[in-house]
């Protein structure tokens, strides 16, 4: 499985995923973060070239977390909408993730879509012992699209199903009645933030020696 992911104007590949190895967020979450605590469910459809993943949710709490201070965090009604398409090989072929404020607290109005994010990638866990389904896109527009990063801005996706009877195996149907979702901006790793300075001192050098 390859993921391309933008952060810091760089594209990075998540080479050689597996159903094993899902992908690995770790110091890689940051703020905001909108996320669902319950009420989301999912269903997976497998058929010869067009498995389908679907997560819906809502109406229910949407908890949206500007930063990391607690006392920020605002709690509004909300729903959600995933939908994409995976090949055989279980790599996503395309698919969309809608996240819309259904009381106004933080859109501002009722019905206000919050986030949208074209995806470009999905690992499953590969075992029953993790249920967690992940997955990484991209900014494409919504009410707080520039709080996340702006258009092209790289977003994780952690889908957690409550009572899934998924076994590990993309083979065959699987879904859940609910279940949490967590959709937060993507954090370069310190080794990715130094690439990027060393990249731009000497984009300045080359400037001063013209």
């Amino acid at each position: 499985m390859k993921c391309h992911v933008l952060i810091a104007s760089l594209v990075f590949v998540f080479a050689g995923q597996s159903f094993a190895a899902p992908l690995d967020f770790t110091g890689k979450q940051g703020f905001p973060d909108l996320g669902f605590t319950s009420g989301v469910s999912s269903s997976f459809t497998d058929g010869v070239g067009s498995n389908g993943l679907s997560i819906t949710g809502g109406p229910g709490l949407l908890v949206y977390a500007p930063d990391e201070n607690a006392a920020n965090q605002v709690n509004t009604g909300g729903s959600l909408a995933l939908s994409s398409t995976i090949d055989e090989a279980g790599e996503l072929t395309g698919g969309t993730m809608t996240i819309t404020d259904l009381s106004g607290l933080v859109g501002g109005s009722p019905g206000t879509v919050l986030l949208e994010v074209d995806l470009d990638c999905v690992s499953f866990s590969g075992s029953a012992l993790d249920k967690t389904i992940r997955l990484t896109g991209t900014v494409s527009g919504g009410h707080l699209e520039n709080d996340f990063g702006g258009d092209g801005a790289a977003i994780g996706i952690i889908y957690g199903p409550a009572d899934s009877n998924y076994d590990g195996d993309l083979n065959g149907n699987f879904g859940a009645s609910t279940g949490s979702l967590d959709a937060f901006v993507l954090v370069p790793e310190p080794a990715t933030l130094t690439l990027v300075g060393m990249m731009g001192l000497g984009w300045m050098r080359r400037r001063r020696n013209r």
